[in-house]
């Protein structure tokens, strides 16, 4: 009995971990434009009065970031904290503030980098294996301001795709995250980055379990070309694609259980080029693999313009390794009128709609189905369901009317009058 006394007591404890996570993960906070910042994915709910109205002082926003490189001073967080940001101020762990100097951000994929002075600051390294589902991980951040808060938890999903960010490939866990987290360290268990939370489910704005981080296989990438750039200019394959499912498998007699089946050639693409063709299965690219057509997107868009890959697929029972080099996007290589609408109007969701409402009332409009974070639209408090009537006093009775006044009167605002319930309101886009 007395040399079982005299053993060390054994403990489970994240302290040795957190010892050198916490000095890399900082406290942002933004004071920017009069515009509405949304950090979380909320449910369908009808918003209070008060969050309707969109601020017209300048906003202080809080959030989180994570130090990518010491000795530059490099800080991987959101875009949607930093947009349009009059100042950022950065605090350490141990209490000093920096003034951060935004180097460049993507909306599409909702990362920034911005820089801080590189005096004694302290990194995070980054994971370089996969993520499974029910790896062990740790979220680090400010929720509510609180900085250098932990939670814990699970790895409950990966591959999840929201259709909150116009690229997405999600890793979902139920550590809490809240409000402030954005922008913070998901770590594993020993303490190496795997992801920048980024979002929550929620119908009240808290934690209920299921949040969200960007994958470290799109965070390194991007940061890399903002790095470089200043700004991320994505390639194109030229597919269009679905999910392969049982049914599908058996009908094309692969062995394959998951994949991208190819519907379509965009004419002209790299992808038409290289010679692919409709019900190639592509299982691979670059030797990541394809579990769904959306992370062919998610894979393909965080590549530069140029990059060239390496395509796995099966046609016919054999296998084919194809390179392609990535080519711009159009709107990437031309400048038009006709372009300058679909910039707008990137990021929404929009169908006619021609309804009789009760009471008889006829309504003839633009119906908006979503809003991308940190899009145009987004930033001009455009939520689902309303309902576009006019843009500069111009009747908008359907799409093409709406492209067609944007086309038409190239404008850096544009005053839109919409319909939300049974109240109407104005909203401006600003370009």
């Amino acid at each position: 009995t007395a040399a079982l006394a005299t053993q060390p007591v054994h403990s489970n404890t994240l302290a040795p971990t957190l010892k050198k996570v916490m000095p890399a993960v900082v406290h942002i906070a933004v004071q920017g434009n009069p515009f509405w910042l949304r950090s979380n994915l909320q449910s369908k709910q009808a918003p209070s009065s008060k969050t309707e109205q969109l601020p017209q002082k300048p906003t202080q926003q809080i959030g989180s970031g994570v130090i990518l490189n010491a000795k530059e001073g490099t800080i991987v967080t959101n875009a949607h904290l930093v947009f349009k940001a009059h100042n950022i101020i950065v605090t350490l762990k141990d209490g000093r503030h920096f003034i951060g100097h935004l180097v460049g951000l993507d909306t599409a994929t909702d990362l920034a980098v911005i820089t801080i002075k590189p005096h004694q600051l302290s990194s995070i390294t980054q994971a370089q294996h996969p993520v499974h589902v029910g790896d062990f991980v740790i979220a680090v951040g400010s929720p509510f301001g609180l900085t250098q808060s932990v939670t814990s938890g699970i790895v409950s999903g990966i591959h999840r795709h929201l259709g909150i960010e116009g690229i997405e490939n999600f890793i979902q866990t139920d550590a809490s995250i809240n409000p402030g987290n954005s922008g913070g360290a998901l770590v594993n268990q020993s303490g190496e980055l795997i992801g920048i939370n980024t979002a929550i489910l929620s119908a009240s704005g808290g934690n209920i379990g299921i949040g969200f981080a960007i994958p470290i296989n799109i965070v390194q990438p991007i940061t890399e070309q903002l790095l470089k750039y200043g700004n991320v200019k994505r390639g194109m394959l030229g597919i269009i694609a679905q999910t392969l499912t049982p049914s599908l498998a058996k009908a094309l007699k692969t062995q394959h259980s998951e994949g991208a089946l190819v519907n379509q050639i965009v004419p002209n693409s790299p992808a038409q080029q290289a010679g692919l063709k409709p019900e190639d299965l592509i299982i691979k690219i670059n030797q990541e693999p394809i579990t769904n057509a959306p992370s062919i997107r998610s894979l393909a868009a965080v590549l530069r313009a140029g990059s060239k890959v390496t395509l796995t697929l099966e046609r016919q029972g054999k296998i084919i390794h194809q390179k392609i080099t990535l080519q711009p996007h159009a709107d990437q290589t031309h400048r038009s009128i006709k372009l300058k609408a679909s910039q707008i109007l990137k990021g929404l969701i929009l169908q006619n709609l021609d309804r009789m409402f009760d009471g008889g009332q006829h309504i003839m409009g633009v119906e908006v189905l979503q809003a991308a974070t940190g899009s145009v639209g987004w930033l001009a408090g455009l939520e689902s369901h309303d309902i576009i009537l006019k843009i500069n006093h111009l009747p908008t009775r359907n799409l093409k009317q709406l492209t067609q006044h944007i086309q038409k009167h190239q404008h850096t605002t544009y005053l839109l009058n919409i319909l939300r319930g049974q109240n109407q309101i104005y909203l401006v886009l600003e370009a």
